[in-house]
């Protein structure tokens, strides 16, 4: 469901010690043979819930 990729950056010398940069993304890819929208929905009912949505995000990480 969740997936992460960092690269980590040291640096000496100067106030920053160091960089993270990343990318996170969540929710990409269900892999299932069911043909509803939703295959983690609690109801034991389909009633039409719409899907979990996609998410990415980005960032920098300093450390100081």
């Amino acid at each position: 469901k969740n997936i992460e990729l960092g690269y980590n950056v040291n640096l000496k010398g100067g106030s920053i010690k160091g960089l993270r940069f990343y990318v996170s993304a969540q929710n990409l890819v269900t892999i299932t043979q069911y043909t509803g929208l939703d295959p983690e929905s609690t109801s034991l009912i389909d009633k039409g819930t719409y899907p979990l949505s996609r998410g990415v995000l980005a960032g920098v990480r300093m450390k100081l």
